[in-house]
C-alpha cells in the first residue's frame, strides 16, 4: 500500500510538472546543477543496532523553470552511506562489534519555488519523493571479547532483509550566488522500509533518514 502511495505521489509530481510546462505557452528554460554533499544517516526501528551514520552524494539535477518562480527538478545522484554498530550491545551479548555499508543510486523528483533577496543572491525551496535504488548492501563484524563465534564475518544484507528499493521525502533549502554557486541543505524523511528482518525472534523494521549539506554549481 505504501509504495502504492509513493509512486501515486512520483507520477503526480511529474504530471504537475509537464502541466506547468504546457501552460506556460513556451519551451521551458532547463538549467543543470552538479551537487557534491555530505550526508548523515539515522535508522529509526532499529536503533539498538546502529549508531547515526555518515556518507555522501554526488551526482547532478536538472531545473526546468514553470510560471510564476516555480521549477521542477529531477536528478540523478549515487550515495554511499556507512553504519556503525552499537558496539557496547553487541559485546555485551557476546556476539559481533562492526559496521554496514550501503552503496546506491537515488532519484530526487521535487518542485520548488524561486525567491530573490538580493540582486545576485536568490534563495530556493523544494520539497518532493526520494526514489532508492540500493545496488550493494553489506555487514562486516568481527568477533567481541570471549566471543563464541569466529573473528570475522561479512554478510550480504540482502540476504537479511533488505530491500532493493526504498522511499524517502525530501525537503531542501538552497542559496544560490551569482546564478551559478550553490549552497545549502535537505532533509529525507523513510516513507517505506530500508530493511525488515528477524532479530532475537522480534521483528525489525529499518527506515532510513537522511541530512546532507550541499554543494554545486548550476550551469
Amino acid at each position: 500500500m505504501k509504495s502504492k502511495i509513493t509512486l501515486a505521489a512520483i507520477a503526480f509530481i511529474i504530471g504537475s510538472g509537464f502541466a506547468f510546462a504546457q501552460d506556460a505557452n513556451k519551451i521551458p528554460r532547463v538549467r543543470y546543477e552538479a551537487r557534491l554533499a555530505f550526508d548523515v544517516s539515522s535508522n529509526t526501528g532499529v536503533g539498538q543496532f546502529y549508531d547515526t551514520g555518515a556518507g555522501f552524494t554526488a551526482g547532478g539535477l536538472a531545473e526546468i523553470q514553470l510560471p510564476k518562480d516555480f521549477y521542477f527538478s529531477p536528478g540523478l545522484l549515487l550515495y554511499y552511506t556507512g553504519w556503525s554498530m552499537d558496539n557496547s550491545r553487541l559485546e555485551a551479548l557476546k556476539l559481533y562489534s562492526g559496521s554496514a555499508s550501503n552503496w546506491g543510486l537515488r532519484i530526487p523528483i521535487s518542485v520548488g519555488y524561486s525567491i530573490p533577496l538580493l540582486t545576485n543572491l536568490t534563495m530556493q525551496v523544494y520539497s518532493g519523493p526520494w526514489l532508492n535504488v540500493n545496488f550493494s548492501a553489506r555487514q562486516t563484524m568481527s568477533a567481541a571479547p570471549e566471543s563464541p563465534y569466529e573473528d570475522f564475518y561479512e554478510s550480504n544484507l540482502f540476504r537479511d532483509g533488505f530491500k532493493r528499493v526504498d522511499a524517502q521525502w525530501g525537503f531542501g533549502l538552497k542559496l544560490a550566488w551569482d546564478d551559478h554557486y550553490i549552497v545549502g541543505v535537505s532533509f529525507g524523511v523513510g516513507m517505506t522500509p530500508v530493511r525488515h528482518f528477524t532479530s532475537m525472534h522480534n521483528e525489525m523494521t529499518q527506515r532510513r533518514n537522511s541530512f546532507q549539506l550541499n554543494l554545486g554549481y548550476r550551469f
